[in-house]
């Protein structure tokens, strides 16, 4: 399920304080917002501390697959992220995404 306003990284923080055998969840992040963002923006929604660390899913949402490639991409380049996967939400009903497409 996407984790928009949830999975924050002090909450992620938290559960792998608890655990870690498990995959933690980014907040999920709109494909086109991510896109908009200038280099210090996009740091902002893709930073996360060393201890989240491994296994770690980005969730990118958005209904243009130009658009999710491209957010992908910037997702793998950014430095330091060894991203355990990249969730792609292709179809979310989440008004933040429908009304950025």
């Amino acid at each position: 399920a996407p984790m928009m306003e949830w999975s924050d990284r002090h909450y992620r923080f938290l559960v792998r304080q608890i655990t870690q055998r498990t995959l933690l969840y980014t907040e999920m992040i709109v494909g086109e917002d991510l896109l908009k963002k200038d280099t210090e923006g996009r740091a902002l929604l893709l930073d996360c501390s060393p201890e989240e660390f491994p296994g770690l899913v980005l969730q990118l949402g958005g209904a243009d697959p130009t658009i999710l490639r491209d957010a992908t991409q910037v997702a793998v380049e950014h430095a330091g992220h060894p991203w355990h996967s990249i969730n792609l939400n292709c179809g979310c009903p989440s008004s933040r995404v429908t009304e950025s497409s």
